[in-house]
């Protein structure tokens, strides 16, 4: 739609209301989310960032999930990608 600065800003602004260090549970999902956004206007390496931060917590995001599930198919084959999978398998 064109809104991509607002996109990233909001989901930015999500994390820093509820870091994972505050809030194990919410914490996680809005860091997830924010990696949906950058995956979503192309800034994969900033997606891949959110995504190691997600990993090395304790949460529903798992290797398994971002294999299956078509909107990280844009990183799918990257050398980051699969190694950070690798990583948390």
């Amino acid at each position: 739609m064109g809104r991509t600065e607002d996109a990233i800003r909001e989901a930015e602004r999500a994390v820093e209301l509820q870091p994972i260090s505050e809030d194990a549970f919410f914490g996680p999902i809005h860091t997830f989310a924010l990696a949906e956004v950058y995956v979503m206007v192309g800034e994969y390496d900033a997606a891949i960032d959110q995504l190691e931060t997600i990993l090395s917590v304790t949460c529903a995001v798992s290797p398994p999930l971002l294999r299956a599930d078509p909107l990280w198919d844009p990183l799918r084959d990257g050398p980051r990608f699969q190694a950070l999978l690798a990583k948390y398998e």
